[in-house]
């Protein structure tokens, strides 16, 4: 498979997922990250990259002086 046919197929399951991705992600986070993520995000500083930012479920964590960027597929 090349690399842009895994990238295609990577962004049809992501468009067949992103309706109920915000729906489910408060009951996944509460079994498994149980406050990871706030505690991550918060403990950013200066220049901060986000790889995988999905639908930006970390923005609100992170410091009001963080100059973020993010990247997803």
């Amino acid at each position: 498979m090349r690399l842009s046919d895994a990238t295609e197929r990577v962004r049809r399951l992501y468009d067949d997922v992103a309706p109920r991705y915000d729906r489910w992600m408060p009951l996944a986070e509460k079994l498994f990250l149980g406050g990871g993520r706030e505690w991550v995000a918060s403990g950013a500083s200066g220049r901060t990259l986000e790889v995988a930012i999905g639908t930006g479920r970390n923005l609100p964590y992170y410091p009001r002086d963080v100059e973020l960027s993010g990247v997803d597929v």
